[in-house]
């Protein structure tokens, strides 16, 4: 565990070993008190001169405690080339996210398949990228899924339940590749 927070406001949080604590997640958390957190910077020159974050999601609840997280973070960071910056992740509002910038999301993510790719993680993921300033996402896995990606859902829509990958279609439309699917602009009523 981290030292001096406790799995309660772990969730309220989110941790970077580039930027340290991110201020937007803190909630009554002095991030200089807590020994081996250094006070919050901002994105460093390397991100900003990547083209795409690429998001790893996972349900809030897959990871069953702090240590089985951070270990997964750094296994990803083991996994990816050395071209890809894992940036930490977050966690709150239902979902796990880790966030990797890199110039090749889905050479990126082919990686991350070969070496952690296991059913039990694929049953629980989605995986999407969007440009380092911009806000459409492209969805790679579930291969072919239209639905919307977002770090937070609205209240009721859980994009991991087996009533919500019910609409992702077993083929590609014609011209559309099953890697690389825009995603959604909104969910519709009866996935949620």
């Amino acid at each position: 565990s981290v030292p001096g927070i406790s799995s309660k406001n772990f969730r309220d949080f989110s941790f970077s070993k580039k930027r340290g604590v991110c201020p937007r997640y803190i909630q009554g958390i002095n991030a200089g008190s807590v020994p081996g957190i250094s006070s919050p910077v901002f994105l460093s020159p390397v991100f900003l001169s990547m083209r795409y974050q690429v998001i790893f999601q996972f349900p809030e609840t897959f990871f069953e405690s702090l240590a089985d997280l951070l270990t997964f973070g750094e296994n990803l960071e083991l996994s990816l080339p050395s071209t890809c910056d894992v940036d930490g992740h977050d966690t709150g509002s239902g979902t796990t996210n880790f966030f990797v910038y890199t110039d090749a999301p889905l050479a990126a993510f082919n990686q991350f398949r070969k070496y952690l790719g296991t059913n039990k993680v694929e049953k629980n993921l989605r995986v999407a990228y969007r440009e380092v300033e911009g806000e459409a996402y492209v969805n790679l896995w579930p291969y072919r899924d239209p639905r919307p990606f977002d770090i937070t859902y609205p209240e009721g829509v859980d994009p991991f339940s087996a009533k919500s990958k019910k609409i992702i279609p077993k083929r590609s439309p014609r011209g559309v590749s099953k890697f690389e699917t825009p995603a959604g602009d909104k969910w519709p009523n009866h996935a949620n």
